[in-house]
């Protein structure tokens, strides 16, 4: 191999070499933006588990708020029907 072959050998091995470590280059930025897109995704289902958490303690509240509604409900149906009772034997059988 004379010296005209070895130089642009040499000159083509320099070229391959350039393109590869653009490509990792290439590699590497979209490697970057991935990761960024995925810490800001891991952010957002952070955010939507703390959200869903609040409401499923809300929605315990709102059992509990329920219990005690159903229980004022039945005292108030039994004390409205002790005076309707009591009314009705005031007036003798009539309201």
């Amino acid at each position: 191999m004379n010296e005209q072959e070895k130089d642009h050998v040499m000159a083509r091995q320099d070229e391959v070499k350039a393109a590869v470590l653009g490509k990792f280059a290439e590699g590497e930025k979209r490697m970057n933006a991935l990761q960024e897109e995925i810490t800001g995704l891991k952010e957002s289902v952070g955010t939507l588990l703390e959200i869903l958490e609040a409401a499923k303690g809300g929605f315990k509240f709102l059992g509990w708020l329920g219990v005690g509604a159903k229980w004022v409900g039945g005292v108030a149906g039994a004390l409205t029907a002790i005076w309707l009772f009591v009314q009705t034997v005031k007036s003798g059988g009539k309201l």
